[in-house]
Protein backbone atom coordinates (compact mmCIF):
# COMPACT_ATOMS: atom_id res chain seq x y z
CA UNK A 1 0.00 0.00 0.00
CA UNK A 2 1.68 3.48 -1.10
CA UNK A 3 0.86 5.89 1.86
CA UNK A 4 0.58 9.61 0.81
CA UNK A 5 0.22 12.76 3.23
CA UNK A 6 -1.70 16.08 1.23
CA UNK A 7 -1.66 17.93 4.14
CA UNK A 8 0.96 20.48 4.38
CA UNK A 9 -0.31 22.70 7.09
CA UNK A 10 -3.08 23.43 9.27
CA UNK A 11 -5.08 25.30 6.50
CA UNK A 12 -5.60 21.79 4.81
CA UNK A 13 -7.36 20.34 8.09
CA UNK A 14 -10.94 20.53 8.19
CA UNK A 15 -12.55 21.46 11.74
CA UNK A 16 -14.05 17.93 12.53
CA UNK A 17 -10.83 16.59 12.07
CA UNK A 18 -9.21 18.98 14.11
CA UNK A 19 -11.62 18.18 17.06
CA UNK A 20 -11.13 14.52 16.62
CA UNK A 21 -7.04 14.87 17.19
CA UNK A 22 -7.63 16.44 20.17
CA UNK A 23 -6.04 14.24 22.79
CA UNK A 24 -4.68 11.68 20.27
CA UNK A 25 -0.88 10.97 19.56
CA UNK A 26 1.52 11.47 16.22
CA UNK A 27 0.65 8.25 14.57
CA UNK A 28 -3.44 8.30 15.50
CA UNK A 29 -3.58 12.11 14.54
CA UNK A 30 -1.72 10.87 11.31
CA UNK A 31 -4.08 7.52 10.64
CA UNK A 32 -7.03 9.99 11.42
CA UNK A 33 -5.91 12.74 8.30
CA UNK A 34 -5.22 9.66 6.09
CA UNK A 35 -8.40 8.00 6.60
CA UNK A 36 -5.94 4.43 7.52
CA UNK A 37 -6.99 2.58 11.08
CA UNK A 38 -4.49 3.43 13.44
CA UNK A 39 -3.23 -0.03 14.22
CA UNK A 40 -2.62 -0.39 10.32
CA UNK A 41 -0.13 2.51 10.43
CA UNK A 42 1.66 1.10 13.61
CA UNK A 43 2.34 -2.17 12.08
CA UNK A 44 3.47 -0.62 8.55
CA UNK A 45 6.80 -0.91 7.56
CA UNK A 46 7.35 2.22 5.67
CA UNK A 47 9.52 3.16 2.88
CA UNK A 48 11.26 6.23 3.48
CA UNK A 49 10.22 6.71 7.03
CA UNK A 50 11.97 9.98 7.81
CA UNK A 51 10.55 11.96 5.06
CA UNK A 52 6.52 10.40 5.67
CA UNK A 53 7.28 11.66 9.07
CA UNK A 54 8.84 15.11 8.09
CA UNK A 55 6.15 15.47 5.97
CA UNK A 56 3.42 15.99 9.09
CA UNK A 57 6.32 18.42 11.04
CA UNK A 58 3.65 21.21 10.30
CA UNK A 59 2.05 19.33 13.26
CA UNK A 60 4.61 20.41 15.97
CA UNK A 61 3.85 23.89 15.12
CA UNK A 62 0.66 25.39 16.89
CA UNK A 63 -2.14 25.86 15.12
CA UNK A 64 -2.78 30.02 14.06
CA UNK A 65 -5.80 31.35 15.76
CA UNK A 66 -7.61 34.18 14.43
CA UNK A 67 -10.56 35.21 16.43
CA UNK A 68 -12.93 37.19 14.41
CA UNK A 69 -14.07 40.59 15.33
CA UNK A 70 -17.97 39.47 15.29
CA UNK A 71 -19.82 36.50 14.20
CA UNK A 72 -22.98 36.83 12.91
CA UNK A 73 -23.56 40.66 14.06
CA UNK A 74 -22.57 40.11 17.40
CA UNK A 75 -19.13 41.90 18.44
CA UNK A 76 -16.91 39.63 20.14
CA UNK A 77 -15.26 41.12 23.61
Amino acid sequence: MKITNKYRSWDDVTFDQFLKMDGKDEIQCMALLMNIDPVVLHRAQINNLHEFLESFAWMRKPMPMILPQSISGFLIP
